[in-house]
């Protein structure tokens, strides 16, 4: 058995039937400034 643990959540984001959509997570886990972990949302279409 494994852990769960979030790293990192992205509040505010509703994904729609239909949509195609690309997240990623760039940054480091311990990192501040313009080092924080973050994540960015692109939707295709």
């Amino acid at each position: 058995n494994g852990t769960t643990t979030i790293a990192l959540s992205v509040p505010n984001v509703t994904l729609q039937a239909g949509k195609i959509y690309t997240l990623f997570a760039r940054g480091l886990l311990s990192g501040s400034g313009s080092q924080a972990l973050n994540a960015s949302i692109i939707t295709h279409n």
